[in-house]
């Protein structure tokens, strides 16, 4: 989850459970306490209980506020696999809450929208091994044309790697997104 303190300070947490909904071991800061506004947490696990998060991070760049996707890997007992994963580079222009999902053997994937340099909403993904090393480049996966608006991606994975991706395209000049 994603918890803000009274000093401003926000991070992204964990908990782990049982299969009875009983705690295991105590609450874990996900991502680097030096991040900044992290927000969006998604999590997706392998069939061994190792697991991904994912969220929307916030970095300064050239003192300016620039937006990525990353992810942190933690093995079933909430051991911190590896370090920070950057899954989509930092870009002025935002992105849209990204998703993740995962296979048997813990590779995974995960999608999500962005915009390029003239405010053009762009979808796309990255696949990634089970050590967190990226499989080949992102994947331009759609691109808006026009008046529309890339939503909501989301994204299924089976226990061989294949996965299905979903998005909301929406018309701004019918219905305006925001």
């Amino acid at each position: 989850w994603q918890s803000g303190a009274s000093n401003g300070v926000v991070g992204i947490y964990m908990q782990r459970y049982d299969a009875n909904a009983n705690r295991l071991g105590g609450e874990t800061r996900v991502d680097p306490t030096d991040s900044r506004s992290p927000r969006y947490p998604k999590v997706a696990m392998e069939d061994n209980g190792d697991f991904v998060i994912i969220w929307e991070s916030r970095k300064l760049a050239a003192g300016n506020r620039i937006i990525g996707v990353s992810a942190q890997r933690f093995s079933a007992n909430g051991t911190r696999l590896g370090g920070e994963i950057d899954v989509a580079e930092p870009h002025f222009n935002g992105f849209g809450r990204a998703e993740v999902a995962m296979d048997s053997d813990g590779d995974f994937a995960v999608v999500w929208v962005g915009r390029t340099d003239t405010f053009v909403y762009v979808l796309y993904s990255q696949r990634f091994n089970k050590s967190g090393a990226k499989v080949g480049t992102e994947t331009l996966l759609q691109t808006a044309v026009n008046d529309i608006v890339i939503t909501n991606p989301d994204i299924g994975m089976d226990d061989n790697g294949n996965y299905i991706i979903t998005w909301v395209e929406q018309d701004q000049s019918v219905f305006p997104a925001f």
